[in-house]
């Protein structure tokens, strides 16, 4: 089964690095690294919201390709960790970052494919 894997991590003051298959630059590698780097951004925007100091959110994300026809990511993964934080308050926000996640949120969308 094929798999597009990548790893990114944003520090507290905004450092965002990726590191994985990414670097490959296929489409959907670039697809699995967008949907790293707009999970860790909003739990970290969860936290301002909240009043919160940001913290480094490390976010894991594999894709894996639907069987059959069409051609699609038919799963992800997002396996995160919020190092400073205690689990039941780095569970709430990863649970309300994935909800507020712009990348995620637009792979469940309709798509118009139009001549230019």
């Amino acid at each position: 089964m094929m798999q597009w894997h990548v790893r990114a991590e944003l520090s507290a003051d905004g450092d965002l690095k990726f590191d994985g298959a990414m670097l490959n630059g296929t489409p959907v590698d670039l697809l699995v690294a967008a949907v790293a780097g707009c999970f860790s951004k909003s739990c970290q925007m969860v936290q301002e919201a909240r009043g919160e100091p940001k913290t480094t959110v490390i976010a894991e994300v594999t894709g894996t390709k639907g069987e059959g026809s069409p051609n699609r990511v038919g799963h992800v993964r997002i396996a995160w960790s919020l190092p400073d934080l205690d689990s039941d308050k780095a569970a709430r926000i990863a649970k309300d970052g994935k909800r507020i996640c712009t990348v995620t949120n637009a792979m469940s969308c309709e798509f118009e494919v139009t001549e230019l």
